[in-house]
């Protein structure tokens, strides 16, 4: 009798990628495109990644892996840039395969490159990318922003989630086809943010893509703070410990933009009401 194709680890990372999206387009229907491209890069798809290793290969590989995927945040921003910038002038689907040679050819670069090196040059991508794609922190009418369109029904809520399995299934093979070395270049592609961006292209138009990849960018550093921070402990405190270890550092940079973010609407708002306040006499 042979032997299930899918161990259960690798079943529940299957389930987590629609479960994934679903939550995503769920964001984007209530707070608008660039939030959920900040949700879209949360690691929650590296982590059972990184589980899945640890259960196969061990906490050595994992470990290799997570530092890896950390080296592979300037690519991840190259990509997300390239597209901003190219969308309105070549359209999406020539933008997203320039892009998409743009990242293997950052990832091969930090492939060949020291960890320590490829983690460096990732700080200072997320440093120039905040600043690169900065953006309002919510699309309110106030600040001149379009107000965010509803584009996720429940139809293509559940049509996204079928796409986002499929690509989670021919990632898991390429993976076990590959090695663990290759999983950490394939697992930091933002395949479930393009995904959300395909559907979004066809009813937001260029300005959606532009916001979700925004988004995305403006998430890297949580994801960067969890991947780095489980590949440093995972040796010293196993998985259940370095997973939690790095969830607490993801939280924390989040709550970090959270509380910048709402800084910077309160002060865009005083801004507004100042010009719109009429100078008595």
């Amino acid at each position: 009798m042979e032997s299930w194709p899918l161990t259960a680890s690798q079943i529940v990372i299957l389930a987590c990628a629609p479960l994934l999206m679903v939550v995503v387009s769920l964001f984007e229907r209530r707070w608008g495109p660039r939030i959920a491209g900040m949700v879209a890069a949360a690691p929650i798809t590296a982590l059972f990644g990184l589980l899945l290793v640890h259960s196969e290969l061990g906490a050595h590989a994992s470990s290799e892996m997570g530092l890896e995927m950390s080296g592979y945040v300037p690519a991840q921003i190259g990509v997300a840039v390239l597209v901003i910038a190219l969308v309105g002038r070549i359209g999406y689907v020539p933008g997203l395969l320039v892009g998409t040679l743009a990242f293997g050819c950052l990832a091969l670069l930090a492939a060949h490159l020291p960890v320590g090196v490829a983690i460096s040059a990732s700080v200072v991508f997320l440093f120039l990318g905040q600043r690169l794609v900065g953006m309002p922190a919510e699309d309110d009418p106030a600040d001149g922003a379009e107000p965010p369109a509803v584009t996720a029904g429940p139809l293509m809520i559940a049509l996204r989630a079928g796409v986002s399995l499929a690509t989670a299934l021919g990632l898991l093979l390429t993976a076990q086809a590959f090695g663990a070395a290759a999983g950490g270049a394939i697992g930091a592609f933002p395949v479930f943010t393009f995904t959300l961006c395909s559907f979004i292209v066809a009813t937001s138009g260029q300005r959606g893509v532009q916001r979700v990849l925004a988004g995305m960018v403006q998430g890297l550093p949580p994801y960067f703070a969890f991947v780095l921070t489980y590949g440093l402990t995972i040796a010293h405190l196993g998985a259940p410990g370095a997973s939690i270890a790095g969830g607490l550092v993801c939280a924390c940079c989040y709550l970090a933009i959270a509380w910048r973010g709402g800084r910077r609407n309160t002060g865009g708002r005083t801004q507004v009401r100042s010009r719109q306040t009429p100078i008595p006499g």
